[in-house]
């Protein structure tokens, strides 16, 4: 069942478990991606410093260096689309943080799970963030 698209989907802590390993997945490309898009774009900006209208092999490289770019972005974005897809929200690509609607003790809340942690332990309150993070009482799936 959908949820109206600017309801919140919220999620059971089993749920929330469930979608670990495609998240998991999602940031075993995310991570690298975001790496290579940084070091095209410090290339492209080391030729565009380099660039004058008399260097045709330069503006060459520059323009094939900015298609790439632009492929590699376009391809990052279609893996945040598919976290965003999950009902997910992805707070930081570096760090692999996630969060996740929930209810704790009737309240909405994001429930918090960090790539590397094996299940959603963790909770905060939605305007706080990862270091205000508290751990989930068994009882509050």
């Amino acid at each position: 069942m959908s949820t109206p698209l600017n309801e919140p989907k919220l999620f059971a802590l089993s749920q929330a478990n469930k979608m670990i390993p495609v998240l998991e997945g999602i940031f075993k490309e995310l991570i690298p991606l975001k790496r290579t898009i940084e070091n095209q774009q410090a290339e492209i900006d080391a030729l565009e410093i380099i660039l004058d209208e008399n260097t045709p092999k330069v503006r060459a490289e520059l323009f094939e260096k900015s298609r790439e770019f632009n492929e590699l972005v376009d391809e990052f974005n279609d893996w945040i689309k598919q976290v965003e897809h999950t009902g997910a929200i992805l707070k930081d690509v570096d760090q692999g943080l996630v969060d996740f609607y929930g209810l704790v003790e009737g309240k909405m809340v994001f429930l918090c799970w960090k790539l590397g942690e094996p299940i959603v332990a963790h909770w905060h309150e939605i305007g706080s963030g990862f270091a205000q993070r508290k751990e989930i009482l068994q009882k509050e799936s």
